[in-house]
């Protein structure tokens, strides 16, 4: 017994290991290798394999005495570890309690006004939709085409890294946010240059060009885990509201056959006891004991639902949460969505919620769970497109569609490299298609069937897409002129820097600067799905 408690204690310790971000259902969200096999697996069983011997030799020399006092020093340290903990968890779960958990919407009523008469602005961001996916979506869905008429695809396009951390900031408010641009403004707290970010747009569009601005569920704002609106307290032209987990019990009314999803609290309080005995064995049996995150239990597909109808129901109400009317101003709207970002099988062809999936389309990615989110997003997105068209509101809308990253998997269009692939993944991910984002645009009065454009863009092209012959706009905290699209495509004319950093949540980083080494930064020019294109660089002016 002695030797399972000591063996415990160093296998979560000593060699915990890093298996990256986990879901709320304790399943990991980016892990492709556990290294059963590793080096590190090797030391782990020879350790034990030296404890065992040492204590039998303590044991044979009638030493119990060391190992007890042994015992009582660890078991007072962890408690140290403990207690700290406990109250740090407690207080999280009541600052979340009292934010994020403040309870569901009663009605859906409208939150959005599109004007028939003026112009509107729309930016869809759809965290983690990935450009690789739209082809195969287009073929195995025909009707897309139609619902998205007047559309550019951009397939060459970048993020500046692969998380929203630092992916969204330049997405959502241009070149100056981008890292390396954040990261030469070292006297600013970080957190103040992401919430400016945020506001950049409905600022310029509510204070330069007497819009209406209404955002949706901010990514990191205030640097919160929860979603924070007090952001944008200080600028009472702008609305923001949360729609995320705000209209679970209304979705379950309208679809009642969907209450008999398991939901995240009975998943985590099942498989809570198996992560600490994952924690707690030796590294070769772990991927044993995970399963590939069902823990051994018979309901696989369960672990997801409730985040899942947490991004589902919003973007299913898109058209009971618009309006259209006559107005005296046109609207800015920026919604975001994280739907594309749950890992979910859902039933084809309408890629709707269901407990147990029998039909998983046609498409080659029919076995992706990001693909079948992805294709439920644009399916939503292509009914609420419909309903602005019989509205008499698509025709006078600028949209955007885009994304902060792309995903882990290894994407086919890419030149194959492995060695550069494990350089700049990090070893969580598959190489660079988790900088491969979405970006697709609609103009005023465009029509037609989707256009493909070639052209070298990164996801920090938005806002010119945005305010393309609007004028000149200025960065209400720089007062820098907004870069028309003729002069990002000078930005770009050289290549831009993206990080391959891993430092996506705010506590990994510094108060004002991201903590990135030089040896993730990475310099890419032209054609992004050549190997020779991408060079291990450090920033230069």
């Amino acid at each position: 017994m002695i030797f399972f408690a000591l063996g415990s204690i160093a296998d979560t310790f000593i060699f915990q290991g890093n298996y990256g971000d986990i879901s709320s259902g304790l399943v990991f969200l980016n892990l492709s290798d556990f290294n059963t096999f590793g080096i590190k697996s090797i030391l782990n069983i020879l350790f034990l394999a030296l404890l065992f011997v040492s204590l039998c030799f303590f044991v044979f020399f009638k030493e119990g005495k060391t190992v007890f006092f042994a015992l009582n020093i660890l078991t007072v340290a962890i408690i140290g570890l403990a207690v700290p903990d406990f109250f740090y968890i407690s207080k999280e779960v009541k600052k979340y309690s009292a934010n994020a958990g403040e309870g569901q919407n009663t009605e859906v009523k409208p939150i959005f006004t599109l004007s028939r008469n003026k112009k509107n602005v729309i930016l869809l961001f759809i965290d983690k939709a990935q450009a690789q996916f739209i082809p195969e979506m287009l073929k195995e869905n025909p009707d897309l085409e139609k619902s998205f008429s007047g559309f550019v695809n951009y397939p060459q396009v970048l993020s500046f890294n692969g998380h929203t951390l630092m992916g969204a900031p330049g997405m959502l408010a241009g070149y100056e946010y981008t890292p390396y641009e954040m990261q030469k403004r070292s006297s600013e707290l970080l957190v103040e240059k992401h919430n400016e970010s945020l506001l950049v747009l409905p600022r310029i569009f509510t204070e330069q060009l007497g819009y209406t601005a209404a955002i949706t569920d901010p990514p990191w704002a205030n640097y919160n885990t929860f979603i924070d609106t007090s952001f944008a307290d200080s600028y009472p032209n702008i609305e923001v509201f949360k729609t995320r987990g705000s209209y679970n019990d209304l979705w379950f009314i309208r679809n009642p056959k969907a209450k008999t999803f398991n939901s995240t609290e009975k998943v985590l309080k099942r498989n809570m006891l198996y992560f600490c005995l994952f924690r707690e064995v030796p590294i070769f049996f772990r991927e044993f004991i995970y399963h590939k995150g069902t823990y051994w239990s018979s309901d696989e597909n369960s672990n997801n639902f409730s985040t899942l109808i947490d991004n589902y129901a919003p973007m299913d109400f898109l058209t009971d949460l618009t309006k259209a009317e006559d107005t005296e101003k046109g609207s800015y709207i920026n919604l975001t969505s994280e739907l594309a970002h749950t890992s979910c099988f859902l039933q084809a062809p309408n890629y709707v919620p269901e407990k147990n999936v029998s039909n998983f389309g046609t498409s080659s990615f029919s076995m992706n769970q990001e693909y079948h989110t992805q294709m439920a997003t644009f399916i939503l997105l292509a009914k609420w497109f419909d309903y602005l068209k019989e509205e008499g509101v698509y025709d006078n809308s600028r949209i955007v569609i885009v994304s902060d990253h792309g995903g882990e998997e290894k994407e086919s269009d890419f030149e194959e490299n492995e060695e550069l692939d494990k350089k700049i993944s990090g070893g969580f991910y598959k190489g660079r298609g988790h900088y491969h984002c979405l970006l697709m645009y609609k103009d005023f009065y465009k029509d037609g069937s989707i256009q493909t454009d070639n052209t070298f863009m990164t996801n920090a092209d938005t806002i010119s897409l945005l305010l393309n012959n609007m004028g000149e706009c200025k960065n209400p905290f720089t007062n820098k002129k907004i870069p028309t699209l003729n002069d990002v495509s000078e930005v770009k004319k050289n290549g831009i820097y993206l990080t391959s950093s891993d430092a996506h949540q705010p506590f990994s980083n510094g108060k004002y600067e991201f903590k990135i080494k030089d040896e993730e930064w990475w310099h890419v020019k032209e054609n992004i799905f050549k190997a020779e294109n991408w060079v291990q660089e450090v920033p230069h002016d």
